[in-house]
C-alpha cells in the first residue's frame, strides 16, 4: 500500500507533529489533511437558558482558534509543496477522542503528537482513539524537538505475533524507502523466534529490501 492520504491531528499546544507530518507528506507525495478538535460546550449537559450566550461565545472562540491554527499550518505545509486541506471536527465537551478513530479510517496514515506529561490535555484520549478505534496505521511523534521526517535506519520489533505481522505490513512503505532495516527478536526460547526473524529477512529480500 502506498501512503498517499495522511491526516495529522493538531491542538493549540502542538509543537512537532505539524512540521513532521508536512515533511512526511512531502517525501511520499501524499495529500495531507489537518484536523483539530473544537469543543462544543452547548451539547454536553442541560445548561440553564441564561448560560447559552456564554457557551455559544466559548464555542465561537474555539472555532476561531482552530481556524487560525489550521490555516497557519496549511500555509506552512503548502510552502513545502504539499497539497493540504483543513477539517476541524466539533466534539462534545468531555468526549474529545471519540471522533478521531472513525475519522482516521478514511486515511492511509494518521500522525499524532505524544501526550506531554507537563501539559495535561486531550492528547492521551486522542492517541488512544486513533490507535484502537481507527483500524489504520498511526505514527506517534515525540513532543520534543525533532528533525524532519526521514528514513534512514528502521528497527522492527518482531515476535512472530499476528499484531506484529499487521504492523510489519503497514510499515512496508517506510521499509521500502529506508536506507537500512534491522529486525530485533527477544524471547525466552530464542531459537523459534530467531528462525521466524530470519524468515522475515528473506521476505523483505523478495521486496528488494535488505535487512
Amino acid at each position: 500500500m502506498a501512503i498517499k492520504d495522511v491526516v495529522v491531528v493538531l491542538d493549540p499546544s502542538s509543537r512537532t507533529v505539524g512540521p513532521y507530518a508536512a515533511s512526511l507528506a512531502a517525501l511520499f507525495g501524499a495529500h495531507l489533511t489537518a484536523t483539530m478538535l473544537v469543543h462544543d460546550p452547548t451539547t454536553s449537559v442541560a445548561w440553564p437558558e441564561a448560560s447559552v450566550p456564554v457557551l455559544t461565545s466559548v464555542l465561537e472562540a474555539s472555532r476561531e482558534e482552530a481556524r487560525r491554527t489550521l490555516e497557519g499550518f496549511a500555509t506552512t505545509a503548502q510552502g513545502l509543496g504539499v497539497a493540504v486541506e483543513t477539517e476541524p471536527v466539533e466534539v462534545t465537551l468531555g468526549l474529545p477522542g471519540r471522533a478521531l478513530g472513525p475519522l482516521a479510517r478514511h486515511f492511509d496514515l494518521a500522525v499524532v503528537e505524544q501526550p506531554n506529561p507537563d501539559a495535561p490535555g486531550d492528547r492521551e484520549m486522542m492517541v488512544e482513539s486513533v490507535l484502537f478505534e481507527s483500524g489504520r496505521p498511526a505514527l506517534i511523534v515525540p513532543d520534543v524537538p525533532i528533525t524532519p521526517f526521514r528514513l534512514e535506519t528502521i528497527l522492527v520489533a518482531w515476535d512472530a505475533s499476528a499484531t506484529a505481522a499487521r504492523a510489519f505490513g503497514d510499515a512496508m512503505p517506510f521499509l521500502e524507502r529506508a536506507k537500512w532495516v534491522e529486525i530485533l527478536t527477544v524471547a525466552d526460547e530464542p531459537s523459534e523466534t530467531e528462525a521466524s526473524g530470519e524468515r522475515m529477512v528473506r521476505h523483505l529480500e523478495r521486496h528488494a529490501i535488505h535487512a
